[in-house]
């Protein structure tokens, strides 16, 4: 995930302390996420993917993954994706982790 950041991070020509402001985290804790060397809440993923815009699923590595269902549930199935994920980020975004 670090690396996607510090990719797409120099792609844009911003600066790790530009990042870190928006981000409303500190430098050091921006540094060691881009280094790999600690995870990221959730929150913070999601407003470090809005700041470098970027997918969550880029940044985390995800592929293309599509379920095992025949194309007569593929409706359903999005419809309950996206129910579950959203309920999952509701979840969490009003989770508060110290972030250093």
């Amino acid at each position: 995930m670090g690396s996607v950041f510090r990719q797409r991070r120099k792609f844009l020509r911003l600066t790790q302390e530009y990042v870190a402001e928006k981000a409303s985290i500190s430098l050091p804790y921006y540094d060691h996420i881009e280094r790999g060397m600690c995870v990221a809440s959730i929150s913070t993923v999601r407003k470090l993917c809005e700041i470098l815009r970027v997918s969550a699923d880029r940044a985390l590595g995800v592929k293309n993954i599509r379920p095992h269902v025949s194309d007569e549930h593929i409706d359903e199935s999005h419809e309950f994706n996206a129910r579950f994920w959203a309920e999952v980020w509701s979840k969490y975004s009003d989770t508060e982790q110290i972030e250093k």
